[in-house]
């Protein structure tokens, strides 16, 4: 983009601004995204190539749930299977002492 004096400049336009605030920036790649295009802007190429991947060890990408989508997977995870397990040996009791 060429600017009223023949400057050329770069300008990156991003649609939502929610992956540099700190809940979002280390989900997905946005920290990668968001120092890649500070180094593009900044004419530092070095910056904005891609960096190597981190081991697969190191890397923890936290859930974000809502309270109920939380709720959910409580139910589903831990209490719907503990209750079918329970209801199983009850039956299976039940079917021994008769």
């Amino acid at each position: 983009m060429r600017g009223a004096e023949g400057r050329e400049g770069r300008l990156v336009a991003v649609g939502d601004a929610d992956f540099v605030t700190n809940l979002h920036l280390n989900v997905l790649g946005n920290q990668d995204f968001l120092l890649a295009t500070a180094g593009l802007v900044a004419r530092a190429e070095s910056l904005a190539s891609a960096r190597p991947p981190a081991p697969p060890a190191g890397t923890f990408s936290p859930l974000t749930l809502t309270a109920r989508e939380g709720r959910y997977l409580f139910w589903s995870v831990v209490v719907a299977p503990s209750a079918l397990l329970a209801a199983a040996a009850l039956a299976i009791a039940q079917r021994r002492a008769a």
